[in-house]
């Protein structure tokens, strides 16, 4: 193996060393009754209930995060958790509008 290969292969391996086991992202199965309610997070569109979301709290992991869930003709639902507080499934319950 030569000198160069060696050099690269040394910071590969330092680079996965260093960057630990943490992660700051939350993977969380968002459903509604009724299905088909539109799923944002911070306000940025995300699909639609039943769905499969990232929550990434890299940027601030001390951070809450804001999930919100509209459908035509009933009141929007709402979440916000920080990255201890995520669970792996939530389903929120959209009241009609009266």
């Amino acid at each position: 193996m030569t000198a160069i290969r060696l050099a690269a292969l040394l910071l590969i391996l330092a680079g996965l060393a260093l960057s630990g086991c943490t992660s700051y992202q939350r993977e969380v199965v968002i459903s509604s009754s009724p299905p088909g309610a539109i799923i944002y997070v911070n306000g940025e569109e995300r699909g639609q209930t039943e769905s499969k979301v990232i929550l990434d709290y890299s940027r601030n992991p001390g951070a809450r995060i804001f999930v919100q869930l509209r459908k035509n003709h009933h009141l929007p639902g709402f979440g916000a958790w920080t990255i201890q507080e995520v669970l792996e499934r939530k389903r929120f319950d959209l009241e009609p509008v009266p």
